[in-house]
């Protein structure tokens, strides 16, 4: 691939993981300084934008005219893989605690944390070294990652939990649905945007995955469209996990002052969820 070409695929990756960044700030801001909204789903969604910041950095690392053989190529393969495989597990352990909320029983969920801890850093962490040990973080076209020949080391440390977990959020959310139907509970609709996240934001880079095992041909616009959708992945966990109801309320009356909320109209998950 040209320079020219590596360097403008470049800015759009800063450009779209500078907005993730900056969303993810926002959340934690309002985490930080919201005190009545330091609920533990909230909790969940400040430690996936920490995630998030975290790999949207690894990301903008100018590595796009280093090679393979530099440290800072390896260090950014090692950072990109642990951090995306984290922020995948941290959205299943996101729903994870909402279906154990309305199922099981609330007091079980921060027992849990511990099991949660293992799930969002061991399997990261395997998925990580794996590849390491092997000496398969390498420069590709742009960015460093995890080399694709062979291919299988992709799809068993990446592309493979990928669409596993996005068949289980998928199963999960469904059940969540259903339950809170029944309830009749308007105020939850935005649980039917959850599972499609990691799949409109990955499907892109699938896509060009896939091609790549029948060929090595460049295509500029779907390695564009792979970075981006990889890059927003941040914004989009920002907007749908953190901007609910009750932060946007919190917002509109510290910066816009529409109207002045009482304490008990900052209802947490839980509790939204038992009613």
């Amino acid at each position: 691939m040209e320079e020219s070409y590596r360097k403008t695929i470049y800015t759009i990756i800063v450009v779209a993981n500078s907005l993730s960044i900056l969303s993810c700030l926002l959340i934690l801001s309002i985490y930080i300084l919201a005190k009545n909204l330091r609920i533990y789903a909230f909790k969940l969604v400040s430690i996936l934008c920490i995630i998030d910041i975290l790999k949207s950095l690894s990301m903008i690392l100018p590595t796009y005219s280093l090679n393979s053989s530099d440290s800072m190529c390896k260090i950014q393969g090692i950072f990109v893989q642990f951090f995306t495989l984290a922020s995948f597990m941290m959205t299943f352990i996101t729903g994870l605690a909402l279906y154990m909320c309305i199922y099981i029983r609330n007091d079980y969920i921060s027992k849990a944390n511990w099991f949660f801890g293992i799930i969002v850093f061991i399997f990261p962490f395997i998925g990580t070294l794996l590849p390491w040990y092997y000496n398969m973080f390498e420069k590709d076209r742009v960015w460093c990652w995890v080399g694709r020949d062979p291919i299988f080391w992709r799809i068993i440390t990446f592309y493979g939990p990928l669409w596993l977990l996005n068949g289980i959020n998928l199963w999960i959310y469904i059940k969540i649905i259903r339950k809170i139907n029944e309830r009749e509970h308007g105020s939850i609709k935005r649980l039917r945007i959850y599972p499609l996240i990691l799949v409109l934001c990955y499907l892109p880079a699938t896509i060009e995955r896939t091609f790549e095992m029948v060929s090595y041909g460049d295509s500029i616009i779907m390695i564009i469209m792979m970075g981006v959708g990889d890059g927003l992945l941040g914004l989009a966990n920002a907007i749908c996990y953190g901007f609910t109801d009750h932060v946007k309320n919190y917002v509109f009356e510290k910066f816009c002052k529409k109207k002045n909320l009482s304490t008990h109209e900052l209802l947490d998950y839980e509790k939204m969820m038992l009613e």
